[in-house]
């Protein structure tokens, strides 16, 4: 695990896109998605207090999460933030740029969208991530990282089978 600091006050502690790092010799989430894909928590610190941001793993926290997702997106969307830090993302974005660029809150809007949509156009569902994101790595909004294509076909199956529930 490494820790950055993107900004004045604020530290990430990241851990992942280490070629050949995994916790787990058998296929996991922990090493497929999110060590794959780099993972990061935050803490920001004012004097001798912080706030620790982290995320929730479990199906019934991602739910609950999923059902605000989007409002709350478009929340932050219209609070022009100059950048945003992902729990995902490239180390050298997050420390080096102080995070991404705010195109990424319109481009994770996009996917989501792309995702529930699958659920009633199956012909969506054969198209790779690059297809997908194409608008958002054209405007610069975000970068194609390969890995993440296996994590695109997890989420597929999860919104379909989460259909089925």
């Amino acid at each position: 695990m490494r820790i950055l600091r993107p900004a004045e006050g604020v530290l990430a502690f990241y851990d992942g896109r280490v070629e050949g790092h995994r916790f787990d010799p058998a296929p996991s989430w922990v090493d497929e998605g999110a060590i794959s894909l780099g993972i990061a928590s935050y803490a920001i610190l004012d004097g001798d207090e912080a706030l620790v941001y982290d995320t929730h793993v479990s199906v019934a926290h991602g739910r609950l999460i999923r059902e605000t997702h989007l409002r709350d997106l478009a929340h932050l969307r219209g609070l022009d933030p100059a950048r945003v830090l992902p729990n995902h993302g490239d180390p050298e974005t997050i420390a080096g740029g102080g995070g991404y660029g705010p195109g990424l809150i319109r481009a994770t809007q996009d996917y989501i969208r792309f995702l529930q949509r699958c659920r009633d156009e199956p012909a969506l569902r054969e198209l790779p991530l690059q297809e997908v994101i194409a608008e958002g790595i054209a405007s610069g909004a975000l970068p194609y990282f390969e890995p993440y294509e296996a994590v695109h076909r997890e989420n597929l199956a999860t919104v379909l089978a989460d259909q089925a529930v």
